[in-house]
C-alpha cells in the first residue's frame, strides 16, 4: 500500500553513463573496458524492460559530483550527449537539478562540505550561478554567455520532452545493434536511437568521444515493420543517413515519412 512512485535509474543508466563520461573526458589510451563503452546504455534498457517507465533518469542529485565538474566531463557543455540518452531514450521521467541547466559545477568550498564537486545542501550559501539564473529570470543581464548558450540548449531539449507525442508516449528502437560496422559509427562512443509515434519518427545520435564524427546511418527493414514505417526516398533500409555530429555533442532529426 506505500511505495515509491518512482526509482533513481542511479545503478542502471546513470552509472553506465557517467563511466562513459569520465572515460571520454580523461581521453585515456588504456583499453576500454565493457563498462565503460555505450553498449552498457543498450544493456540497462533491455534488463530494466517493462519496470521502464517507473525509473527516473537524472543526471545529476544531491548525492552526485555536478556534470560539468572535474569529476565528471569537465565541461558542462560536454554533457549534451549525456542529456539526450538520459532525456529521450524512453518515456521515464527525467529530474533536472537545480543550477544543472546554466553549468553549476559544484567549486564553493561550502563549510561543512567544502570543495567535493557538489553543491551543499547542509550549508547557508549563495550560489553564483542559481544566483545568476535568478537575477536573469528577473530581468537582468548576469549570465555569461557560455551559461545562456547552455540554458537555451537545455530550453529546447526539454520543451521537446515536453510537448513531442514521440517522446512522451513513442516506443523506443535502438539502432546500435545494426550499425556495428556502419562507416564512422563508433560502437563503444556513439549511441543512435529511434522515437515513433504516430506519425512522428525522431532520430537521436549521441557522440560521446571528443571527436566530431560523420556515420553513415543505418535503419534496418525490422525498424520499417516494427514501427509500421512508410519507405520514402530519404528514410529507406537500402540507403544509410548521412549524420554529422561535434564531439560530445547530440543532434535529433525529425525523419520525413511521406514522400
Amino acid at each position: 500500500k506505500v511505495g515509491f512512485d518512482y526509482l533513481y535509474d542511479k545503478s542502471g543508466l546513470y552509472d553506465a553513463i557517467r563511466d562513459i563520461v569520465r572515460k571520454n573526458a580523461t581521453d585515456s589510451m588504456a583499453p576500454m573496458g565493457d563498462w565503460q563503452s555505450t553498449r552498457r546504455i543498450t544493456g540497462n534498457w533491455q534488463f530494466l524492460g517493462d519496470l521502464q517507465p517507473r525509473m527516473l533518469n537524472f543526471l545529476e542529485n544531491h548525492d552526485e559530483p555536478r556534470f560539468g565538474s572535474p569529476e565528471l566531463c569537465g565541461n558542462p557543455a560536454h554533457g549534451m550527449a549525456s542529456l539526450y540518452v538520459s532525456l529521450f531514450l524512453n518515456t521515464a521521467p527525467f529530474m533536472l537539478y537545480f543550477g544543472q541547466e546554466v553549468g553549476e559545477c559544484g567549486q564553493d568550498a561550502e563549510g561543512m562540505s567544502d570543495m567535493n564537486n557538489r553543491t551543499t545542501i547542509f550549508d547557508w550559501w549563495k550560489i553564483d550561478s542559481v544566483d545568476r539564473l535568478y537575477r536573469s529570470i528577473h530581468g537582468e543581464d548576469s549570465l555569461s554567455q557560455e551559461q545562456k548558450d547552455l540554458l537555451a540548449r537545455y530550453r529546447e531539449a526539454l520543451n521537446m520532452a515536453a510537448n513531442e507525442p514521440a517522446i512522451q508516449q513513442g516506443v523506443t528502437y535502438d539502432l546500435c545493434y545494426c550499425n556495428m560496422n556502419s562507416a564512422g559509427f563508433d560502437r563503444d562512443r556513439h549511441f543512435a536511437f529511434l522515437r515513433h509515434y504516430a506519425d512522428s519518427t525522431l532520430l537521436f545520435v549521441c557522440n560521446f568521444s571528443n571527436k566530431d564524427a560523420e556515420i553513415d546511418l543505418m535503419i534496418p527493414d525490422h525498424a520499417f515493420n516494427w514501427m509500421d514505417l512508410a519507405r520514402t526516398a530519404q528514410l529507406n533500409p537500402d540507403a544509410p543517413l548521412r549524420v554529422a555530429v561535434k564531439a560530445y555533442d547530440a543532434i535529433v532529426l525529425r525523419l520525413e515519412t511521406d514522400d
